[in-house]
């Protein structure tokens, strides 16, 4: 029996904001605190999902906070940045284990942040499942995405594993049928991939 894994990469195998990134956002803004990151999160999803462009995405985040931009070529430039870190450990971990099953990702990024990692994390075009919300134009939690990711691992839903470092995606996956578990770090995440590569029923 043939089985699969698919892993989120934010908050799994790359790193989210360091408060460095999230104060570099907050300069080149000229403002900051929940005045922009209320809407930042609130309207997040046309633009990770590829509906919406990164500079109506911020002109939408400026409108809902009454302030204005100040430098929206560098708040574009240093929210990409603040993505660009990887979980070099986790990096090899997928890696390793692309070359014992059939391994993917599914993430919730906007074109922005696909460019940046096509250019910094070429090992993610080797993987045979990579589903990136922007180029597909669907996210998580929405099934169609998961439906995607598991038909780009050519498994069915019930031989693959998710993992994700939010719960209500997790579930999100559970439902559609793919066994998933929260993402606690690689040494907790080990076990529980090899019991489940070895037929066992997990998540």
């Amino acid at each position: 029996m043939t089985r699969g894994v698919l892993f989120d990469l934010y908050g799994v195998v790359m790193r989210v904001q360091t408060p460095e990134a999230i104060a570099a956002i907050e300069r080149a803004a000229g403002f900051g605190g929940p005045e922009l990151w209320e809407p930042y999160w609130a309207f997040r999803a046309p633009y990770d999902h590829g509906l919406q462009s990164a500079r109506d995405y911020w002109a939408r985040v400026a409108a809902e906070s009454g302030r204005r931009i100040a430098n929206l070529d560098a708040v574009i430039a240093a929210e990409v940045a603040g993505w660009s870190r990887s979980d070099d450990q986790m990096v090899g971990y997928v890696r390793e284990l692309a070359r014992r099953c059939p391994v993917g990702v599914l993430s919730d990024v906007p074109v922005e942040v696909i460019e940046m990692l096509e250019r910094s994390q070429p090992w993610i075009a080797e993987l045979p499942s990579v589903t990136l919300s922007a180029r597909v134009g669907i996210g998580k939690p929405d099934a169609r995405v998961f439906r995607l990711a598991v038909a780009g691992l050519g498994l069915a839903p019930g031989d693959v594993l998710f993992t994700d470092d939010r719960p209500g995606h997790v579930e999100a996956a559970r439902s559609y049928g793919l066994r998933a578990v929260v993402f606690k770090g690689l040494a907790a995440l080990r076990p529980v991939v090899n019991a489940h590569l070895s037929g066992l029923d997990v998540g």
